[in-house]
Parts: C-alpha cells; structure tokens; sequence
C-alpha cells in the first residue's frame, strides 16, 4: 500500500516537471505587448462554430466507440460515458479515465468490465492510428530532416505492427491469456476473468467489420477536429493549410503521449507551438492558438463530463475500489 502511494506520488511529481518544464519553453521569448496585441485582434465569434465542431466531433467519437461496443448500449449514454472518462483524465493520472469509462459503461448493462476495457483499447488505437496516418500523408511536404522523418515513420509502422501482433494473438486465446495473466498487476488482484472478457473482446467473428465501421467514424471525429483547429487559427487572422492542420494535429497527438500533469498540461501547448513555428507563424499567436484550442476543448469536455457524473451520482474517489470490485467480480465472458 505504502509502495502504491509512493509510486503514484513520484508520477505526480514527475508529470508536474514535465508539464512546467514544457510550459515554460512554450513561453520562452514570448514579447507580452506583441501576445497583448495578438489577444486585441482576436475575432472571438469564431468560437461559437468552434463549440459546435467540438460538440459534432464528440457525437462521432461516441458513436465510433458505440460500434465497437457492438451497439449494446445506448447512444447517449456511450456519449456521457465517453466524457466522463475525459473529465477523469483531467484529473488522475496515468490516462485513468480511459479504465474508469469502460467500467462505467457497464452499469445498466450485462457488459462486463473486462470486455469493455478491449473496446477502449481498440477505440485509442483506431483513433491514434487516423491521426498518425494524416500526419504521414503531410509529413513529406514537411520534414526534409531525414532523421525526424524516419521516426515518425517508425512509430507509425511500430504502431500498425502492434495492431497486427494483437490480432494475431487473439487468434491465439489460450497462448494471449496465459502471457496477460503472467503481469504482476494481474496475478496479485486475480483478474481471471477480467482476462478472458478482455481477450473475448478483441476477438469475435465480426470484430474486422466493426473495426472499419468504427474508423469510418473516427476519421470524421478527427475531421471536425482539424476543423476546429481552422477555426482556432481565424480567431488570431492566421492562414491555414491542411498541411499545417494535419502536421500540427499529429504533433499533438505525439506530445500527449509523453507523460505529464493530467490533460497533457504544458505538453499540449508546447507541441501547437512547436507545430506551428515550423511554418513560420510568430511565436505569440501560435501560443494564443494553443492556450484557447486546449482551454476550449477542456472546458467543453469538463462541463459535459461532470453533468454526466453528477447526473449518474458518481464520485472521483469512490471509484477507485468500484473498479477494482467490477475486475474481481466472477461473470462468464462476452463473445
């Protein structure tokens, strides 16, 4: 117990450096009359539309994870569920809302907490996967550094090779399960059988269709999000291209994976910032791109998230041990 309270304060700490670190060289050389001046002659009506977009691209996001969930609950309660879980990244560590929506998806359900958690799985890696792949088709009007290149191809292959190892070992359940039950975490809290709902969930005789159905909606999800980051750059009267839409976007997606405070603080803006100067746009209104596109997104998301959290009378601290009772409960496996 001591050892769980000390790892989860380090994370802490070190999520905090991170986040402060980054903010800090985002700010860097920043003149405050010329940030001043940029902030005067925003045009802020463009953040109505910008709500809208945000709103659109949740509903699809939703419906995508829907498909995955194989149309076993209801539209608008995957749709709260899925903002619950954003608001929870907010505030825990470790991208822990991703674990808390699929427990939370189950209530009201037979869906059991193991099952849920592959569709979360295969919902980030659909969604990381259209990202990067935006990013690629961009990336050579970009980048002429050979190295930069090379490593954002390999994550990508890495990431299309993890995908292809998954489902190879789905096809080998028995050899997949006893390599899971092998992890520490696993055997110490007796997740038997959160592993075989978990296994049963990334295999099933329909599970390709679903995944092309569900990527067909992810890449509408990501198409109102690159709208929304058009509209983010009108605001400042910045030109836009999709060859900064997509390169900005996909570096994002990069900088949130490093670890850091809980809703990428600081990583986030550095990595808009970094996206843009690459272009050349003047360090303060990349910076003002950045602080409002994620502020906007956080408020919006939060807001949703704790209505629904409020509504279904769930608290933060209570549940921690919801969860680990769902992973320990006995229940035969979804197919």
């Amino acid at each position: 117990m001591v050892e769980s309270v000390k790892r989860k304060r380090h994370s802490w700490i070190i999520g905090l450096v991170i986040s402060i670190t980054a903010l800090s060289v985002a700010v860097w050389g920043v003149q405050p009359a010329r940030l001043l001046e940029v902030l005067e002659g925003a045009e802020y009506l463009y953040l109505i539309p910008m709500t809208g977009l945000l709103f659109l691209g949740l509903t699809t996001r939703a419906r995508s994870w829907q498909i995955l969930l194989n149309e076993r609950v209801r539209f608008w309660r995957v749709f709260f569920t899925l903002n619950e879980g954003y608001l929870l990244n907010l505030v825990l560590p470790l991208k822990m809302g991703e674990i808390a929506r699929a427990y939370l998806v189950t209530r009201g359900t037979e869906l059991h907490f193991g099952w849920t958690t592959a569709t979360v799985v295969l919902e980030r890696l659909i969604d990381v996967a259209v990202c990067l792949l935006g990013l690629l088709l961009v990336l050579p009007a970009v980048v002429q550094v050979d190295w930069v290149r090379n490593i954002i191809v390999s994550v990508v292959a890495g990431l299309v090779l993890g995908i292809a190892v998954l489902y190879f070992l789905t096809r080998k359940r028995t050899s997949f399960k006893n390599l899971l039950r092998r992890i520490p975490i696993i055997r110490n809290l007796k997740l038997d059988m959160v592993i075989e709902d978990f296994v049963s969930g990334l295999g099933g005789s329909r599970q390709g269709i679903r995944i092309l159905r569900a990527a067909f909606w992810s890449i509408l999800a990501w198409g109102t999000n690159w709208l929304t980051l058009i509209l983010t750059m009108r605001v400042f009267n910045l030109d836009w291209s999709f060859v900064v839409v997509l390169f900005v976007s996909g570096i994002v997606a990069f900088g949130a994976a490093i670890p850091s405070l809980p809703g990428a603080v600081g990583v986030f803006e550095l990595s808009t910032v970094a996206g843009l100067m690459v272009f050349k746009y003047p360090q303060e209104a990349a910076l003002s791109v950045a602080v409002l596109f994620h502020i906007h997104q956080l408020f919006i998301t939060g807001i949703l998230g704790a209505a629904a959290l409020t509504r279904d009378g769930e608290t933060i601290s209570g549940l921690g041990e919801k969860l680990i009772s769902a992973a320990q409960r006995k229940a035969p496996s979804e197919s």
